[in-house]
């Protein structure tokens, strides 16, 4: 698959959380992006290494959606 998509041998293979999580954790260390919160869907909210996993900076809360058929809200705060 790798040399379908025509991917780097020297590019390690991440999920779309990981990625999302790496992004994310970059635009709040850079200091660029000043919030307040981080709102994620079930898909982010489901997954505890993306949730565990994030940086915050103090006072930066997250909520997430932990399913999308009970609509549960999970909230740091």
């Amino acid at each position: 698959m790798r040399e379908e998509c025509q991917l780097p041998k020297d590019k390690p293979f991440a999920t779309k959380n990981q990625i999302a999580r790496k992004m994310l954790d970059q635009a709040l260390k850079s200091g660029l992006f000043p919030v307040r919160w981080i709102g994620c869907d079930a898909a982010y909210g489901c997954d505890h290494s993306f949730i565990d996993g994030l940086e915050l900076p103090e006072g930066v809360y997250h909520c997430a959606y932990l399913s999308h058929r009970k609509k549960k809200l999970k909230c740091s705060l």
